[in-house]
């Protein structure tokens, strides 16, 4: 029996039923993780058996959401972000980032192998493929934003080298009406021939709001150390706001400050958790990640993005929605303490 994958919103591709298929997201923040997560559901869905395989944050995400899934542990990119250029930080880590793509090519290698697996889904991991089987990469990047064009140009460039042993590139958006992730999956000649558009990913969906309005919310998300510099940063320049207040942290690790009676913490939410949290809050403070942005997009909501510092998908991203969306407002890093206070108290003033 044949099935089809139309709830990608792309007719082309076809997977059989009872095949293995192998779900291996980036450890990068938890984007790459949770938008893989409707596509695990459809995949389970239509009869497959399916195996995750990722590390740390990504891999605990996952396992909480399906606990009754085999995992595998692969090994870990470490991404860290301490100086504010993508540029730097890449070149200090670039060593170690390929020498990982090997010990990743080599453990997925294993996994096929050994599990005689038929479909990868590889959302930005690599070294996440095999000729021994069909090889499914994803991405919204398609093209690498930068200032100095030169970086732009040659960092789309790698990315393209990337790509070359994947059979398909899947775009989780709209090639054109609705399209949220603007010029950074414009098209170009070699994308051209193996990409579809398979529309937004997520896992979320709307829910009746089930407490009293006028709450904050906050998600934490991005590689260390400015995940916890995003917190501590946030935390500190809310201090003073008398709203209630949910951080989800999206690690396991320790609080660094509890600051007040009226914030609340969670470490990791699940989908139920998360999608009742945003619906309960009149405004959510987060990064302006895709796939942030591709969950809030169904929400009517209220949003303060705060890109992560040097990131220059992010940047361009929050930039890009808070021109089209006036319900969206774009802070840098830097003015979290001078404007976040101020900006949530204007917007929960005018959605009295």
């Amino acid at each position: 029996m044949i099935l089809d994958f139309r709830f990608f919103g792309y007719k082309g591709y076809m997977i059989r039923k009872g095949e293995i298929v192998l779900f291996a997201p980036l450890n990068w923040g938890l984007g790459h993780a949770s938008r893989s997560i409707p596509l695990i559901q459809q995949a389970i869905e239509q009869g497959c058996e399916v195996l995750i395989a990722s590390d740390n944050e990504a891999l605990d995400l996952l396992e909480g959401e399906f606990p009754q899934i085999k995992t595998f542990k692969l090994p870990s990119y470490h991404i860290q972000y301490r100086f504010e250029s993508i540029v730097l930080n890449i070149l200090r880590q670039l060593p170690y980032i390929i020498t990982n793509y090997y010990k990743e090519k080599k453990a997925i290698h294993r996994l096929v192998t050994e599990n005689k697996i038929n479909l990868i889904v590889s959302d930005n991991r690599f070294g996440a493929f095999s000729k021994s089987c069909k090889s499914v990469y994803i991405t919204h990047q398609l093209n690498i934003l930068h200032p100095w064009k030169i970086v732009g140009w040659l960092g789309t460039l790698m990315h393209h080298w990337v790509m070359l042993p994947f059979d398909e590139i899947w775009v989780p958006d709209h090639e054109d009406e609705g399209n949220l992730s603007g010029n950074l999956s414009k098209l170009n000649t070699y994308t051209n021939k193996k990409m579809q558009w398979i529309g937004p990913l997520t896992r979320l969906k709307k829910m009746v709001t089930s407490s009293s309005p006028n709450k904050v919310l906050v998600i934490i998300s991005g590689p260390e150390p400015q995940r916890s510099y995003f917190e501590a940063s946030v935390a500190d320049a809310l201090i003073s706001i008398s709203k209630e207040t949910l951080m989800i942290r999206g690690t396991n690790k320790t609080v660094l400050n509890d600051v007040s009676y009226h914030f609340s913490y969670k470490n990791m939410a699940q989908t139920q958790e998360i999608q009742q949290a945003i619906s309960d809050a009149t405004v959510i403070i987060c990064r302006s990640g895709y796939s942030s942005i591709m969950d809030l997009s169904i929400f009517d909501k209220n949003i303060i993005f705060i890109p992560t510092p040097g990131q220059t998908e992010q940047l361009y991203l929050g930039k890009y929605h808070a021109e089209k969306n006036d319900k969206i407002v774009y802070l840098q890093q830097h003015e979290v303490k001078e404007k976040l206070l101020e900006a949530v108290l204007s917007i929960m003033a005018k959605s009295l």
